[in-house]
C-alpha cells in the first residue's frame, strides 16, 4: 500500500484519538465541577415543559421511549416501585394457565397519588377477586401500570414495550385527563420520536443518558433550539382528539391480536370541587370521545356515574381533589370493574 494511504490512516486515527481524549476531558470536567449531578436530573428538556414540573419527583426517571417512567426498586415512604418499574409487587412475565392477569394502564389516578399501594383500585381488585374465587383454583393478578402524568400515547407505548410481555388477559385504559394539556409546541409523539427506531432510543436509555457530558451537550442544543424558535409557535395538546382515538384503536387492535380484552374506564372527574376549573372544558371532549369509540368499536366502557363530571355532592366524598380518587373512590372504581368481570364471566 502507498505511503499516502498510511498517512491518511494515521491522520484518521489521530483524529479519532483526539476526539476520544476531548470527550474524556469534557466528561471529567463535568464531574469535577459537579455538573454530573446538575445535568443528571433524569429528565430531558421537554418534560419540564410538557408537564410543568409536576412529574419531576424522585421516583420518576427519564426514559427515551416514554419520556419518563417509574424508577425501578425505588422505596421511600409509602411509594414502592418493583424491579420492573411498576408500583406493584414483583411479577414474572410468564403465567400459569389458572392465572387471569389484568394490566391497568393509566395516569396518576391509577398509580394512586395520595394513597398507599394497597388502597389503589388495582390492588383492591386483585384482593377481591382472589377472595371470591379462593376455592376454585383460579388466581388473579392485577398489575398497576399507572404512572404520574401519563397520557394515552405513553400508555400505548408502555403496553408495547413492557406490558405485552406479561401476557395480560385484560387491559384497562384510564386516560383523558392529561392528553389535552397545552404547555408545549410539540405533541407527545414528536417528543417521544415514535418514528425513530426503538433500538436507537434504547441506546440512549442504556448508555448515553449515563454520560453527563452528553446530557450537557443535549441541554445546550435543546435550549438553543427552544430560544430560537419562539416566534408564532402556539402550544398544542399533548395528544389531539384524533390521536387519542387512534391510540385507543391501535391498542385495541394489539389486544385482539394477543387475545386480550381491552376495557375503557371513563376518567372520574369531580367538577363540583372547582366549578370554574379551566381545564374541564378541554377534558370533557376526550371523555365524550371515549364514549363514541366504545360504541363505534364495541369496546367495553366502565362508567362510574357517581364519579362523573356531571355528578353532584356524592362525588366529593370519593375524591382528594378534582381528578384523584381517595381510598373510597378507588374502592368504587374497583367495584365497577369487579362487577363487570363477574357479569361477563371473563374467565
Amino acid at each position: 500500500m502507498s505511503r499516502k494511504f498510511y498517512a491518511r490512516l494515521s491522520q484518521n486515527l489521530i483524529s479519532l484519538l483526539s476526539l476520544f481524549i476531548f470527550l474524556m476531558i469534557a466528561e471529567l470536567l463535568c464531574r469535577a465541577f459537579n455538573s454530573y449531578k446538575k445535568f443528571n436530573t433524569d429528565f430531558k428538556f421537554f418534560i419540564r415543559n410538557v408537564d410543568n414540573n409536576l412529574v419531576e419527583v424522585e421516583y420518576n426517571i427519564e426514559d427515551s421511549l416514554l419520556m419518563w417512567k417509574l424508577k425501578p426498586n425505588y422505596n421511600a415512604g409509602f411509594i414502592k416501585i418493583n424491579s420492573a418499574g411498576f408500583r406493584d409487587k414483583e411479577r414474572i412475565y410468564s403465567k400459569d394457565k389458572d392465572i387471569f392477569r389484568i394490566l391497568c394502564l393509566g395516569d396518576s389516578s391509577t398509580f394512586g397519588v395520595g394513597v398507599p399501594s394497597s388502597q389503589t383500585y388495582p390492588s383492591f381488585l386483585e384482593n377481591a377477586l382472589n377472595e371470591k374465587f379462593s376455592s376454585s383454583g383460579r388466581r388473579f393478578e392485577v398489575i398497576n401500570g399507572g404512572v404520574n402524568g401519563y397520557a394515552s400515547a405513553q400508555g400505548l407505548g408502555l403496553y408495547k414495550y413492557k406490558g405485552i410481555r406479561y401476557h395480560p388477559d385484560m387491559v384497562t385504559f384510564y386516560f383523558g385527563i392529561n392528553d389535552p394539556i397545552k404547555r408545549f409546541y410539540q405533541d407527545d409523539d414528536k417528543i417521544m420520536r415514535v418514528n425513530v427506531p426503538v433500538a436507537i432510543r434504547n441506546i440512549e436509555n442504556n448508555y448515553l443518558l449515563r454520560i453527563s457530558s452528553y446530557r450537557l451537550f443535549r441541554k445546550i442544543v435543546l435550549t438553543l433550539h427552544q430560544n430560537t424558535n419562539k416566534v408564532d409557535r402556539p402550544n398544542i395538546p399533548r395528544v389531539s382528539l384524533n390521536s387519542f382515538k387512534n391510540n385507543i384503536i391501535e391498542l385495541n387492535n394489539m389486544c385482539r391480536i394477543n387475545n386480550t380484552l381491552l376495557v375503557l374506564i371513563l376518567p372520574p372527574l369531580c367538577i363540583k370541587k372547582r366549578p370554574n376549573w379551566p381545564r374541564a372544558k378541554d377534558i370533557i371532549p376526550y371523555i365524550e370521545t371515549l364514549k363514541e369509540i366504545s360504541r363505534e368499536y364495541s369496546i367495553p366502557l366502565i362508567e362510574i356515574n357517581e364519579m362523573s363530571y356531571g355528578s353532584g355532592a356524592i362525588a366529593e366524598g370519593l375524591f382528594q381533589d378534582i381528578i384523584h380518587p381517595n381510598r373510597e373512590g378507588h374502592k368504587r372504581i374497583m367495584e365497577k370493574l369487579y362487577d363487570f368481570i363477574l357479569v361477563h364471566k371473563l374467565f
